[in-house]
């Protein structure tokens, strides 16, 4: 009796330690296959135009802002050209018309200056005269008047011709004033008019500038260039790649995880990669994208080139300062703990948009 009891314990333990394995093989860790990509930025024209020479080679190291080709449109040169011919005639034209309208306002000046001293002058002769002639007469009581010495209203013509020539320079001082005027505003306007044309070419200028400085085209990161496409004298198409510069090291990971076990990994999950031939190379990344439908594995990413896989495509953003290798394989194993504010950041512009474009 006591044999099979001992039987029976030894089953049930036997049971147990089955049930025990079976458990841990359930809570194994996914682990799948990646190729370590570059973010790829490729330079190009919106519109037609002629490489006018060529600053770097394939595989050079390049730093932010260094410029890499130069290119040249000849109409646009044309255009400037133009632009900056009519702002030359246009300015001379202003100047031109203003100096012509001053010289006739200082003329006016100058003749209303001239003309008003010599008037007053004569009219202070008649106003003298008059005044010696009622001097001489005021003594005299027995001369009478001469009815022909004053006029009906008691004036001398003395006193008439004073009047009448002060009435004169007041009518032409006015007269002189409201042309003097009429000129200022002629001025005004035409300066004002000018301007508003002025400014619409230089503005047009300005576009045009800036237009031939983007023609100038600058690396717009810190990395390695990858190709050049077109040589010094050739002409390029709009939207043609002229030539492509990437990071130094790998931006993000591109795996495939098995459709079998897919679930298990999600956005926001930690990962380890390591590099498949250099255990000691590795690093954390988080992943950023997961995609939205089964695809076929890559050749190289199969166990066996002949057995087709299937799964999903996983997009995970490591940090810049890795040691990998472009285009190494590397083995993804998820973390524990999914990131939650980790010292990644801001999620890689890059990848999110690589994302959102796998996605159907």
């Amino acid at each position: 009796m006591s044999r099979i009891k001992l039987l029976s314990i030894v089953w049930f333990c036997g049971v147990a330690a089955i049930v025990l394995v079976s458990r841990g093989n359930r809570k194994d860790v996914t682990t799948f296959l990646g190729i370590a990509e570059t973010r790829e930025i490729v330079i190009n024209a919106e519109k037609a135009v002629e490489v006018r020479k060529v600053h770097v080679v394939p595989g050079q190291l390049v730093n932010r802002g260094q410029l890499l080709v130069a290119l040249d449109r000849p109409e646009l040169t044309r255009r400037i050209n133009e632009i900056s011919n009519q702002v030359d005639e246009l300015e001379a034209q202003q100047l031109a018309n203003a100096a012509d309208i001053q010289a006739r306002i200082n003329q006016l000046e100058a003749q209303k200056k001239a003309n008003s001293p010599e008037l007053q002058h004569r009219i202070a002769q008649l106003n003298n005269k008059h005044q010696i002639n009622r001097d001489l007469t005021a003594g005299l009581r027995s001369i009478e008047r001469d009815e022909n010495a004053k006029t009906k209203n008691g004036r001398s013509p003395l006193q008439l011709q004073a009047e009448s020539l002060e009435r004169e320079l007041e009518l032409e001082t006015h007269l002189t004033e409201l042309k003097i005027k009429s000129l200022e505003e002629t001025l005004s306007s035409s300066k004002a008019a000018g301007s508003i044309q002025l400014k619409g070419l230089e503005e047009e200028l300005n576009l045009l500038h800036a237009e031939k400085q983007g023609l100038l085209k600058h690396s717009p990161i810190t990395g390695v260039i990858g190709s050049v496409n077109f040589k010094q004298g050739e002409k390029v198409s709009p939207f043609d790649p002229i030539l492509t510069v990437h990071s130094r090291c790998p931006a993000y990971v591109e795996g495939y995880i098995h459709e079998n076990v897919y679930s298990r990994i999600s956005v926001k999950d930690r990962v380890s990669v390591v590099s498949m031939t250099d255990k000691g190379t590795t690093t954390i990344g988080e992943v950023v994208g997961v995609g939205a439908r089964i695809v076929e594995y890559p050749l190289r990413l199969r166990k066996r080139a002949d057995i087709q896989m299937w799964g999903r495509e996983v997009q995970i953003f490591i940090p810049p300062d890795n040691r990998f290798l472009l285009g190494e394989k590397l083995v993804i194993t998820p973390a524990k703990s999914r990131v939650r504010g980790s010292g990644f950041g801001v999620l890689n512009a890059f990848s999110t948009e690589r994302n959102e474009r796998e996605m159907p």
